[in-house]
């Protein structure tokens, strides 16, 4: 046991070396330009997250791969976990939007920004335009933006607030909207519950370092990622319903 967590621990220590310094250099090439840097930054993040499921011991069960049709889309998820990012990436190359809040927190900022993350306000609507056209940019660019309309991960008891008015990058760059939903199954061959889902599920006032290291410690994880059917972008009245709000 203690010897299966020490070479996570190595592997993962090799994964952060590689995806800081691959994220650096592609940024150096790109002259230090974010916007210029993110295609190249999303593949390498996507590629590293493979890695990191290998490490984790992560099963990902993918269902419905091909709705994707070589498309990009404004992908939109429910949030339980740090892992919703290297479960969504090693699938679907994407660039994913989180907070400000996120971008000023120790290491976790840095990770998101070498990601080549969309950074939104989340404690202010003054910014929501400027927001909305950055992501809308990104997707007429192609690529494939994921948004956690709950803003922040939960428990998986129920839905928290929506933030819909990121849905509009959907309408005016025409993209069509792919929801996606993560159900972790098992853990070390025991189905997830109420009882142990805090080992996986990350919310709340939970720290990310103490969650981390009981999460190296499971030896296998597992999770179906559902691709949903596409939602298009002309019928606002599904995207924009009050619902979300």
């Amino acid at each position: 046991m203690m010897l299966n967590y020490s070479y996570k621990i190595l592997g993962f220590v090799y994964f952060l070396f590689s995806y800081f310094s691959t994220s650096i250099l592609i940024l150096i090439f790109n002259q230090l330009n974010i916007d210029k840097a993110r295609p190249q930054l999303i593949r390498n993040i996507s590629s590293h997250s493979r890695l990191a499921i290998r490490i984790l011991g992560i099963k990902v069960n993918v269902k419905h791969f091909d709705k994707l049709h070589g498309k990009n889309f404004l992908i939109v998820s429910n949030h339980l976990s740090y892992m919703d990012i290297f479960v969504i990436s090693s699938f679907i190359p994407t660039c994913f939007v989180t907070s400000y809040e996120m971008k000023e927190t120790p290491f976790l900022g840095q990770v998101c920004t070498l990601g080549g993350c969309l950074f939104v306000e989340r404690r202010s609507k003054k910014g929501i335009k400027k927001e909305i056209n950055s992501l809308s940019h990104s997707l007429k660019k192609k690529l494939n933006v994921t948004i956690f309309p709950e803003a922040k991960s939960g428990s998986g008891e129920g839905l928290l607030k929506f933030r819909s008015p990121l849905y509009q990058a959907a309408i005016d760059s025409q993209v069509d909207v792919l929801p996606i939903c993560i159900n972790y199954k098992k853990m070390n061959g025991e189905l997830v519950s109420l009882k142990n889902r805090d080992k996986l599920f990350w919310y709340g006032e939970m720290t990310f370092f103490p969650h981390f290291f009981k999460l190296m410690a499971l030896k296998k994880i597992e999770v179906d990622l559902d691709v949903l059917c596409p939602i298009s972008s002309t019928d606002k009245v599904i995207l924009l319903n009050e619902s979300f709000e």
